[in-house]
C-alpha cells in the first residue's frame, strides 16, 4: 500500500485506522528523539527524516540521505533504520534489545515491521538513533559506500 501524501499532516491523516495510533505513537517518539538536523518530510511514499542535500552533498541518486522512515503499509507497518543497519554494533543492540524483551523481531534488511507498539522494542529504537548525530550517520554512511 503506498500513501499519496504531499505533506507529513496529510500522510497521518490518511492512515488506515487500524495503524493510526501506531504510526502517531512512532512518529512522536521520533520527533522527540533525533537529534537537529535531521530533515522530517514525506519521501518514497513515507515519512522520512533526512539530511539535507545542503548539509550531506551530492548523492547517488540526488535524493537526501534518509536517516528513518516510517509507513503503514497494507499487512504492518514499518520502520527502515539505515542508521542502524549500516553499523554492526548498533544492530547487534538492537537484536539484543528483541532478546531482552522476548520479542522476535520481524526484520528486512533495514526495516522493522510491526502492527502494535507491543511487538516492538521502541524505547530502546529510539535511544540507538537518539545517540547518532547528523555527522556520525554521515561519517557511517561513507564508511558503507567504502566497503
Amino acid at each position: 500500500m503506498h500513501i499519496e501524501s504531499d505533506s507529513v499532516q496529510d500522510y497521518l491523516n490518511k492512515i488506515p485506522d487500524n495503524f493510526k495510533d501506531v504510526v502517531t505513537e512512532t512518529r512522536k517518539g521520533l520527533v522527540n528523539s533525533l537529534q537537529k538536523g535531521f530533515v522530517e518530510t514525506i519521501r518514497w511514499g513515507m515519512i522520512s527524516y533526512e539530511v539535507p542535500l545542503d548539509i550531506s552533498g551530492p548523492t547517488y541518486n540526488s535524493q537526501p540521505l534518509n536517516f528513518v522512515g516510517l509507513a503503514a503499509q497494507k499487512h504492518h507497518c514499518s520502520l527502515y533504520l539505515m542508521a542502524i543497519y549500516a553499523d554492526p554494533d548498533r544492530y547487534a543492540r538492537l537484536e539484543k534489545a528483541y532478546r531482552d524483551v522476548n520479542l522476535k523481531p520481524n526484520l528486512g534488511k533495514s526495516c522493522i515491521r510491526f502492527k502494535k507498539l507491543e511487538e516492538i522494542p521502541l524505547d530502546a529504537i529510539l535511544d540507538l538513533l537518539s545517540a547518532i548525530s547528523v555527522d556520525e550517520f554521515l561519517h557511517l554512511i561513507k564508511v558503507q559506500r567504502t566497503r
